[in-house]
């Protein structure tokens, strides 16, 4: 019955490879010389697989499910033996211990006070344990980050002012400033160029000509428009002639005749 069972089993070629051995222990030997592999290829894949592994940009769950699959499967192919004396009890401890480590030497650097924090515990907490709490600081730091955003927003829209709902506009920054002294928009009185000087290498931007104008250039390469010039000049002459005293009609006539002889 059990070699019928075996035949029925396997496929057509296996089963024409067995079928003429008479006892079912030789076929189970057969068999198990024929398609037996050794673990140890898949033990060193695994093993590999658990020094190369780092949280990189996965979070601390997918981090740590990634390194529990190896775990268990490392345990499939090398299962430590069932003891109800307590005598393994050591040897789980250090596996456990074991887990940790190699759990927190993966995280990234920014985990860096929690690990400190983990490894001056006597003794190390299980690694079920340290998951916990490394899935809680990255839960705290979410919620730090959060409040940081919001803190940061609420800064940005309040330094460009506030909105007007009667206008239906913004005031604020929006605003243009008109300087006190040269009265041009989008500075003020401290920034002005008129009244501090000009910074070097700065750009003059050209100005409209009119007509039987030239522009003059002063000893400083500053450029001046022409009746500009002629408006300055003719205020200095005004008042030149202002503060010279004037003569009476007759005083005129005396200067003229004596000239005149």
């Amino acid at each position: 019955m059990v070699m019928s069972w075996l035949l029925h089993a396997v496929s057509k070629e296996i089963a024409d490879s067995i079928m003429y051995i008479n006892n079912v222990v030789d076929v189970w030997n057969d068999l198990h010389d024929q398609f037996y592999q050794s673990n140890g290829p898949r033990v060193f894949q695994i093993k590999q697989l658990l020094n190369s592994l780092a949280q990189g940009s996965d979070d601390v769950s997918c981090y740590y499910t990634k390194l529990k699959t190896l775990w268990d499967e490392l345990k499939d192919f090398r299962p430590i033996p069932a003891c109800s004396c307590g005598g393994m009890k050591a040897l789980v401890d250090y596996q456990q211990h074991e887990y940790v480590l190699q759990f927190l030497m993966g995280l990234n650097e920014s985990y860096t006070q929690i690990r400190a924090q983990i490894l001056m515990q006597d003794p190390l907490p299980f690694i079920n344990k340290v998951f916990s709490l490394v899935v809680q600081e990255e839960r705290q730091r979410s919620l730090t980050h959060l409040s940081y955003d919001s803190v940061a927003c609420n800064a940005t829209f309040g330094s460009y002012g506030q909105y007007s709902g009667s206008s239906g506009s913004y005031k604020g920054r929006f605003e243009k400033s008109i300087c006190s002294h040269c009265g041009f928009q989008s500075h003020i009185a401290d920034k002005c160029y008129k009244l501090h000087g000009y910074p070097p290498g700065f750009k003059f931007k050209p100005r409209p000509q009119f007509p039987n104008t030239k522009p003059v250039v002063n000893q400083t390469g500053t450029t001046y428009d022409q009746s500009e010039v002629a408006v300055s000049s003719e205020g200095v002459s005004n008042q030149a002639c202002g503060s010279t005293p004037t003569l009476s009609s007759s005083q005129c006539q005396q200067l003229i005749a004596l000239l005149s002889s």
